[in-house]
């Protein structure tokens, strides 16, 4: 059964660069996309078709610019409509874009232990405090963005202004420009439990780095664990370990992935 992504926005048309791009990065996976967008005004432009992409539009007559007490209005509407579009799609991930979309994605991760991924584009402190033209929305603005930066399985904050804001939030955030990248998405979508473990190793394969006696603790583990160990040797084979190298291959091919020679540019691809 195909795996579920909602990708939620807050903005009037679909798809903007950032979801357009989101979306197209997915059509390699075999999943199901479903997208849900709060068109506000009834004069803007008409909701892109995308046939790669199930649409869900919420329409809520505001204006762009809401006033603290707009905001207070309309929010709530917003919020329960997303929810009920989660409980009836019932995703495998969810990607809340921004603020507004973080908070029915955070309840509903409460409720039902759904893996979220928080794209934190806007330092809501400010913007609180402008809506209500008080410090005091500033100081509740930084508490409720902590708060849901904490539900949240995955925070990306795309400039360095907000990354540290984030680390005064103590909240562990992934500083990525024009976030969020493919890596994340898949990661999130495989098994919380992993049952394999990979070692590796990165430069030249010599005896020095005690690779033989890597090897026979990884066999013994494999023996008697559930989880599997597999061993990543990345590099170029010196001091005649050919033959050491060999042996290990002929044990246990599955337990060993031999790349070799590796560039100083592929280092960090590596990592």
């Amino acid at each position: 059964m195909k795996k579920k992504i909602v990708f939620i926005q807050s903005y009037e048309r679909f798809p903007d660069f950032r979801i357009y791009r989101e979306v197209e990065i997915f059509k390699g996976f075999d999943v199901d996309i479903h997208v849900i967008v709060w068109q506000r005004t009834d004069d803007g432009k008409y909701i892109d078709d995308n046939t790669d992409v199930d649409l869900h539009i919420i329409k809520i007559l505001s204006e762009h610019g809401m006033s603290g007490l707009q905001h207070l209005k309309y929010q709530p509407i917003f919020y329960k409509k997303v929810y009920a579009l989660l409980k009836e799609i019932k995703p495998d991930l969810i990607v809340a874009h921004n603020f507004d979309t973080m908070v029915p994605s955070a309840l509903y991760k409460l409720v039902k232990t759904v893996p979220v991924i928080y794209v934190s584009r806007e330092p809501f402190n400010k913007v609180f405090r402008i809506k209500f033209k008080s410090v005091v929305g500033e100081w509740v603005g930084w508490l409720l963005d902590a708060i849901l930066a904490h539900i949240a399985s995955v925070v990306f904050a795309v400039t360095p202004k907000m990354m540290r804001m984030y680390q005064h939030m103590v909240v562990k955030a992934q500083f990525i420009p024009n976030a969020p990248l493919e890596i994340f998405y898949k990661e999130a979508l495989e098994k919380t439990k992993r049952n394999e473990i990979v070692l590796g190793f990165i430069g030249n394969i010599r005896e020095s780095l005690s690779i033989k006696m890597v090897w026979k603790a990884i066999q013994i583990l494999n023996k008697k664990d559930k989880i599997r160990f597999k061993l990543l040797l990345c590099g170029v084979v010196l001091s005649g370990m050919e033959e050491v190298i060999n042996e290990m291959q002929r044990e246990d091919c599955d337990s060993l992935q031999l790349i070799a020679p590796v560039t100083p540019d592929k280092v960090a691809v590596l990592y």
